[in-house]
C-alpha cells in the first residue's frame, strides 16, 4: 500500500497535474473557451467512433481541424493541450509499471 500512496502523494505534486487543473479550471470559468473546447471534444468523440467503425466522414474531420484551429492560438488551450498530452505519456508509462509489476510480482 506504500507504494500506492507513494504514487497518489506524487501525483498530487506533480507541476504538470497541478498547472493542468490550473488551466481546466480557467477554461471552465470562461463561457466562450469552455464552450468551443466542449464543442470540439463532442466532434472529436464523433470522428473516433467514425473511425472506430471504419466509417469516412471527411466533413466531420474537416469540421473537427476548423474547430481545433480556432482554439489553438490561445495560450490557455495550447498549454492545456500540450499538459493533456504529457499526462497521458505519464499515464501510459504508469500503466505499463503497473502491468509489469502485476506480470512478474517476484521480482
Amino acid at each position: 500500500m506504500d507504494k500506492l500512496q507513494n504514487l497518489l502523494t506524487n501525483l498530487n505534486e506533480n507541476k504538470n497535474i497541478i498547472r493542468f487543473k490550473e488551466l481546466e479550471l480557467a477554461i471552465k470559468n470562461n463561457d466562450t473557451l469552455n464552450n468551443q473546447y466542449n464543442e470540439l471534444i463532442k466532434v472529436q468523440k464523433k470522428v473516433v467512433n467514425n473511425e472506430h467503425y471504419n466509417l469516412k466522414d471527411s466533413d466531420l474531420k474537416t469540421e473537427y481541424i476548423t474547430k481545433l484551429n480556432q482554439l489553438k492560438g490561445n495560450p490557455v488551450i495550447d498549454e492545456y493541450l500540450e499538459l493533456i498530452d504529457l499526462i497521458n505519456e505519464d499515464i501510459l508509462m504508469i500503466t505499463s509499471i503497473i502491468e509489469d509489476e502485476i506480470s512478474n510480482p517476484l521480482k
